[in-house]
């Protein structure tokens, strides 16, 4: 089981049903109008999300590339128009990951059971054994334009840059949405921080840096190295010059334990960490 602590200080569970969600854009599923399964549509340029909502303050946590790290976090905001004009903007559906491909899983395998559909295959063509499948073409059809069945949990979806905006029907451009979420540059700044403090105690820990005693490795426990961390990334910028960074280093660790450290054996770790760290705003 999955789960993250949200800035709320909330652990955001993934076996509560209402945490998990998706966005799938439009423009996606017309790239893969019949050559894909629609729940394993790729990710890339903003056309999916994965979007955990945390249940106690309501944030909507980003992953936007549909792996283990947070991506965006927006916070819960008033309905209201949105600008629908900016180059970022996605239209698309936002639902439920469980509760919606429970309710399409029961309707489609009741439907195949009664010789009313095919039997499709969900995820993998691999897997198929020469059952169709279950293509965005097919979900649009079946499922979100289907007139005489109404699915649950699903909804249309704008999703930008800096917000998702969610809402009953198809979009248009003075629509209040009925739920709002804004980009958080307060929360972003926090998560910023957070990833730096974990990559610094990484490479601190790769470095072995308390191995004091040639030949006598120091396996430090895994929070060992955070008040230093700290430190660095109060005190340093990625920008930061490799041996300033070294000598800074060196310094705090020197303040820390009441002895000298050496400056230059500090700078590859500097330079690894801060080119780390411009990876990580990078991405």
């Amino acid at each position: 089981m999955s789960h993250i602590a949200c800035l709320s200080d909330n652990d955001v569970r993934e076996n509560n049903p209402d945490v998990e969600h998706n966005f799938v854009s439009l423009a996606l599923m017309a790239a893969h109008e019949e050559d894909g399964a629609f729940f394993e549509l790729p990710y890339g340029d903003g056309e999916k999300a994965e979007v955990w909502l945390c249940d106690e303050c309501g944030r909507a946590i980003f992953f936007d590339d549909g792996g283990a790290m947070v991506t965006r976090i927006m916070r819960p905001e008033k309905p209201h128009p949105v600008d629908m004009g900016d180059p970022s903007v996605r239209i698309g559906y936002f639902y439920n990951e469980e509760r919606f491909f429970n309710d399409v899983d029961e309707c489609l395998t009741c439907e195949a059971d009664a010789g009313r559909c095919p039997s499709y295959e969900f995820f993998d063509e691999k897997y198929a054994d020469g059952a169709p499948l279950l293509s965005p073409s097919v979900m649009r059809e079946t499922v979100f334009e289907n007139p005489d069945r109404t699915f649950e949990d699903w909804w249309w979806g704008v999703l930008s840059e800096r917000y998702l905006a969610v809402f009953e029907k198809e979009p248009a451009e003075s629509d209040v949405p009925t739920r709002l979420w804004l980009l958080s540059d307060e929360d972003m700044a926090t998560m910023t921080r957070g990833a730096r403090i974990c990559v610094a105690c990484d490479v601190l820990r790769e470095h072995d840096v308390l191995s004091l005693k040639p030949g006598k490795p120091y396996e430090a426990p895994k929070d060992e190295y955070d008040p230093e961390a700290k430190l660095f990334v109060e005190k340093l910028s990625r920008e930061a010059d490799p041996q300033v960074a070294a000598e800074t280093m060196a310094q705090i660790f020197a303040e820390r334990y009441s002895m000298p450290f050496d400056a230059g054996e500090f700078v590859p770790v500097a330079e690894e960490m801060l080119e780390k760290w411009r990876e990580l705003d990078s991405e």
